[in-house]
């Protein structure tokens, strides 16, 4: 066991995390590493915020709309009001001040940065309270949260603190191997960052966890796949997380003779009453497929 943690010292000595900018590098050669959330991004459909935005918009107004997701419409229109148009042709007249694309959009973007302040906060808790420590959290500054949310901001985090409680005090048979663990491989060119593999005291195996706080985790998707060479995959949290852990678990198991039994996501939530543990369906078969088809790109 302990020659195996010892190996673990590879990714410390040959693989670099810069936070400032969120990249990866391969020491010995100075080559950059794509991150595995990245390469999933890179084999995902990308989202159209312009195209949704509108069709938002137009539900929100009354309209009967349907989007391109049905078969019957084609790609980039909808079916409104009985008619085919594309997205781009609809004029402002459907909207009005308060119900429109523009605010839409900075809506959405205020909502992502607000959850993703609030994933950030979580996880420096958990890598903290594992290590015995707590450290007063930096308020977030006014030109990040408007005044009218930070109430409701701040009560958000104290549920997802407590969640994050429960969870540790409910583990105590896990044993931190390595937090925020930074993994890498040259020969693939591909990187990433687990939060937490733990040592099982009772079962005596390996896991890996990763925590989320997605707003939902779906486990199916019919409406979109993964590209090629995955695009027999359903693009969902679920199966997403599922490549992310594989892509993890194989970098450790690629370097060290640890061999992970399990990989599961903690999915902490502020609306929820309690956390939840999710676990992964082990998809090596479809990463070494990504790996080898992103390295051929």
């Amino acid at each position: 066991m302990i020659n195996a943690i010892q190996q673990l010292e590879w990714f410390r000595k040959n693989i670099l995390y810069k936070d400032i900018d969120h990249t990866y590098t391969y020491i010995p050669t100075n080559t950059p590493l794509i991150s595995a959330t990245t390469l999933l991004k890179k084999y995902s459909k990308p989202f159209r915020d312009d195209y949704w935005s509108v069709y938002k918009c137009l539900q929100q107004s009354g309209n009967d709309v349907k989007s391109d997701f049905h078969k019957d419409v084609n790609k980039d229109h909808y079916l409104l009001n009985g008619d085919h148009i594309h997205y781009k042709m609809i004029s402002n007249d459907y909207f009005t001040d308060i119900i429109n694309p523009d605010k839409l959009l900075e809506e959405w973007s205020y909502k992502k940065i607000i959850g993703t302040s609030r994933g950030t906060i979580l996880h420096n808790y958990l890598e903290n309270k594992w290590m015995g420590k707590i450290y007063d959290d930096i308020p977030l500054d006014d030109s990040i949260i408007k005044k009218e949310d930070k109430d409701d901001f701040n009560n958000s985090i104290k549920q997802l603190k407590s969640q994050a409680d429960k969870f540790i005090s409910n583990h105590y048979h896990l044993i931190p191997i390595r937090l925020e663990i930074v993994l890498g491989c040259d020969k693939y060119k591909v990187a990433g960052q687990a939060d937490a593999l733990f040592f099982d005291s009772v079962t005596q195996q390996y896991h890996l966890y990763d925590y989320k706080t997605d707003k939902k985790i779906e486990s199916s998707n019919q409406f979109e796949y993964f590209l090629e060479p995955l695009n027999y995959v359903q693009n969902c949290e679920f199966n997403k997380y599922c490549l992310q852990l594989s892509i993890y678990k194989y970098l450790i198991e690629s370097k060290t003779d640890i061999r992970i039994s399990q990989s599961n996501i903690v999915w902490f939530n502020h609306n929820n009453d309690k956390y939840k543990i999710i676990p992964l369906i082990d998809r090596r078969n479809d990463i070494e497929k990504l790996l080898h088809h992103n390295i051929k790109t």
